[in-house]
């Protein structure tokens, strides 16, 4: 993915949940593809290769 997208990826926390994302608005056609282009996958990538590691956040955090 480009500089521009890929600098623009943030995430959050609110206790409850994370969201990771971008406000970027041609993200989602870069993500998912159009009828013209095909799909360029980053985010759901990073976070299958990340899962793991997401799991014991959540876990840690729920323990308190």
């Amino acid at each position: 993915i480009g500089g521009t997208l890929r600098g623009s990826i943030d995430h959050y926390s609110d206790g409850r949940r994370a969201v990771i994302g971008t406000n970027i608005k041609y993200a989602p056609y870069v993500e998912l593809g159009t009828s013209r282009r095909p799909p360029h996958a980053y985010l759901k990538p990073a976070v299958a290769l990340h899962i793991d590691e997401y799991r014991r956040i959540v876990k840690d955090e729920l323990k308190g």
